[in-house]
């Protein structure tokens, strides 16, 4: 590992794939993905989410946010 890869450079490299990419986060799209995706998709938002908060950023408030379609997502799916 490259020791002068700081943590802010990489939140910052999160944070820029987040942008170019834009998460399926609504109703329909995220009805149209597997199970096993939105199971991938739902832990990869919660660790990066996790691990932007452990930096300083206050992204706490944001994550229940983010994650509210997806968790809805998965209720539906299990009825």
């Amino acid at each position: 590992m490259n020791k002068n890869y700081n943590k802010f450079e990489r939140a910052h490299d999160i944070m820029v794939e987040l942008i170019k990419a834009p998460l399926p986060l609504e109703p329909v799209e995220l009805g149209n993905i597997s199970d096993r995706e939105l199971g991938f998709l739902k832990s990869s938002v919660e660790m990066m989410a996790d691990y932007l908060d452990s930096l300083g950023f206050d992204f706490r408030g944001h994550k229940e946010e983010v994650l509210m379609p997806i968790y809805e997502e998965f209720e539906r799916r299990q009825k």
